[in-house]
């Protein structure tokens, strides 16, 4: 008896670090932005975008974009972070913009030690995985202003995950779940709809099982589907970004001002981690 209370007063304290670790992890990606508010070159992006959809009762704008941008266009980018955003106020997304991204982020590390103890059932697995990914510096990099990647990230492992749940287990319910969140990367987050694609094809490769590329392919026609179209809206400006930065991917961290620096140059802590 003694032995089983200290195994599960370890199991629980196991848990509690796990429970830690995303808190510590947002308090990292958000701390910046108490000294740094208006962080980001996307930031300003995302703030016109779910304004715009603010003035349209939370609608996704169908007429073409003129404000704010150098040229005129069409609302094309994966509407649902816009859209989330667009239900705070502007006065009050202005001042919290900072610490949104880390909450996905930190949702994101919990789910890392669920998957990883359900996949191999080892605590200590679990949380040296949780771990692993919680200090991974990019992380912070990527997560510390006003960006839709952590989101889309967290929509991608809850695409991904059921689905590879159900190549083991064949329950109806983790196929459903994957299929809903498969469709919904769609107009999450291009990134994580293009690490989506690549891993699909990866494990239905190594498996040579073509359920991972049916399920995404499934999820496509059924966004397409669901959009009544509006989706070759969002992929023909996804297209078009992968085509301008193949041209320009020497430019990618030219500055505005400044123009491309030497690459000798010494850089800051944070460049350097980059």
């Amino acid at each position: 008896n003694d032995l089983c209370k200290n195994l599960a007063g370890k199991t629980k304290m196991i848990h509690l670090i796990a429970l830690i670790i995303p808190v510590i992890l947002y308090f990292f990606e958000a701390y910046p932005r108490f000294f740094n508010r208006y962080f980001g070159v996307d930031v300003w992006t995302r703030m016109i975008e779910a304004n715009l959809i603010r003035r349209t009762r939370h609608r996704i704008p169908m007429q073409k974009i003129s404000n704010g941008f150098i040229l005129k266009g069409y609302f094309n980018y994966p509407p649902v972070f816009p859209w989330l955003l667009s239900f705070m106020s502007k006065k009050r997304l202005l001042k919290y913009q900072g610490f949104i991204a880390p909450v996905f982020d930190s949702i994101q590390a919990l789910l890392v030690y669920i998957m990883t103890l359900q996949l191999t059932g080892s605590i200590n697995i679990a949380i040296l995985s949780q771990f692993i990914y919680a200090t991974t510096p990019l992380l912070v990099l990527e997560n510390s202003y006003l960006t839709p990647r952590s989101l889309g990230y967290l929509n991608f492992t809850l695409a991904f995950f059921p689905v590879l749940l159900y190549s083991v287990t064949p329950n109806l319910i983790y196929l459903i779940f994957g299929l809903i969140f498969t469709t919904l990367i769609f107009f999450t987050h291009k990134f994580a709809t293009q690490s989506l694609l690549l891993i699909s094809i990866f494990f239905t490769i190594i498996e040579r099982n073509p359920l991972y590329i049916t399920v995404f392919l499934i999820g496509l026609i059924l966004a397409i589907a669901v959009s009544r179209g509006y989706y070759f809206r969002v992929f023909g400006g996804h297209l078009g970004n992968i085509i301008f930065w193949f041209r320009n991917y020497n430019y990618r961290f030219a500055h505005q001002v400044r123009g491309l620096t030497e690459k000798n140059k010494k850089r800051d802590f944070v460049g350097q981690i980059y």
